[in-house]
């Protein structure tokens, strides 16, 4: 780092280079409260609550996440979904179920794709 201010600087400046090591936030749980998943339960919950036949709607899941405390800006970066014996399709908008309703794969853990960043 102070090789590349060196050459970016101007000649007789002194810049003075502070680091702070960077925070660790737990896999899925609240600093405050590491026993609690907000993003992971506000998304078991939409799920749960789509009635039979309904459609996942990313943009309103994003929304019951950004009710979730201690959210303040959540990403999707993707969504699939997969019913019977073919592979994961990356839902785009929105994705009706084929057996009329959905539940997250235990195999697949909400827990393992959630990744928090500090605000």
């Amino acid at each position: 780092m102070s090789a590349y201010i060196d050459v970016i600087s101007f000649a007789g400046i002194i810049i003075k280079i502070v680091t702070y090591v960077h925070v660790k936030l737990p896999n899925g749980g609240l600093i405050a409260d590491p026993g609690t998943f907000p993003v992971r339960d506000a998304i078991t919950t939409f799920i749960s609550s789509l009635p039979f036949d309904g459609r996942l709607v990313l943009t309103a899941m994003t929304d019951a996440v950004q009710q979730a405390a201690g959210v303040v800006n959540p990403v999707l970066t993707s969504a699939e979904a997969w019913w019977g014996i073919l592979p994961p399709a990356p839902i785009n908008v929105s994705y009706r179920s084929h057996a009329g309703h959905m539940a997250i794969d235990p195999l697949s853990p909400l827990s393992a794709t959630i990744n928090y960043i500090s605000a």
